[in-house]
């Protein structure tokens, strides 16, 4: 997700009835279109007086985030939470909580200060990242498609006169472009929850899955620019996001109105590739030109010049 020091200060985190509350009451106002984005500040006023009322109920599913006591740190979390809500949201799907994260063993104290470690250390916060695994490839063509003409994110304004590449959909503007190679079957062995974790005294990451088999889980990803390394791609689990993190780091950023990490060609991520046995690794970079979230399938051997993104949590 994005960088929290560049996001709108008026972006909170909602659960997902006031967020509905907000959108029905800023129709009742009958506001023109300019005023219906995400980021508007009439529906962001609304949005977060309806968020403070359901805080205060203790039905927003929120309460947990109170054990992170830095203001921007619990903002980069809320928002996390709220802009991955909004990404699934594209094909009729709702994000977890963060009490439903909690309640499979996230540990948000370790992430808060991992969270301020990394940001000391790199000197660009750390983003949040909350990724749903197993929603397969149409499902995130779907929503890339829906995103590329989605006039509400701010800054995404369609060329009506770009011509669609011929692939991912024939003749549709998308916003995700993927390698020829990379099948729905081969998508599916690198849609996979991560099997690593930074996390002490847990051996495997916490996972959420949902009531439609998604699963879900809460990491943190650098926000900076990786420094490309020469050399052949490292199995070891730990070392990369998966597809699916990288995937959702980028959508949610621009979601939220900024360029996501990774721009072509200065600079583009591994992802983790789960079979061991395979012959190539996954990707991933940002085209700004094409306004394109583009994953490649490369040779694992030879040396390839590419970045790391090592996920904390």
């Amino acid at each position: 997700m994005a960088n929290p020091d560049l996001l709108p200060p008026d972006i909170q985190a909602a659960a997902n009835n006031a967020w509905q509350r907000a959108q029905e009451r800023q129709e009742a106002q009958s506001l023109d279109t300019t005023s219906q984005g995400f980021g508007s500040a009439a529906l962001l006023n609304t949005l977060n007086a309806d968020v403070r009322e359901a805080r205060e109920k203790g039905k927003a599913g929120f309460s947990k985030l109170e054990i992170i006591t830095d203001p921007e740190t619990k903002q980069a979390f809320e928002t996390a939470f709220t802009l991955s809500e909004r990404l699934v949201s594209y094909i009729g799907l709702s994000a977890p909580t963060p009490e439903q994260m909690v309640s499979v063993g996230v540990n948000l104290q370790y992430l808060a200060e991992q969270f301020a470690l990394m940001e000391q250390e790199e000197g660009v916060a750390p983003h949040v990242v909350l990724a749903p695994h197993g929603l397969g490839k149409q499902n995130w063509l779907t929503i890339g498609q829906k995103m590329a003409t989605d006039t509400t994110i701010p800054n995404n304004s369609p060329d009506p006169d770009k011509t669609p590449d011929p692939q991912p959909i024939p003749g549709e503007l998308c916003m995700l472009w993927t390698d020829l190679n990379i099948t729905d079957n081969v998508w599916c062995n690198l849609d996979q929850a991560p099997i690593s974790t930074t996390t002490p005294e847990l051996s495997t990451p916490p996972v959420y899955r949902d009531n439609n088999g998604i699963q879900w889980t809460l990491r943190l990803i650098s926000g900076g620019i990786p420094t490309p390394q020469y050399c052949v791609y490292d199995y070891n689990p730990t070392r990369h996001q998966t597809l699916t993190e990288g995937l959702t780091d980028k959508l949610t950023t621009i979601l939220a109105g900024y360029t996501p990490t990774d721009p072509v060609p200065i600079s583009s991520s591994w992802c983790w590739q789960p079979n061991v046995n395979a012959a190539d690794a996954p990707y991933i970079c940002w085209s700004d030109h094409d306004r394109q979230v583009r994953i490649t399938l490369i040779t694992i051997n030879p040396r390839a010049l590419l970045g790391v993104r090592s996920p904390v949590g």
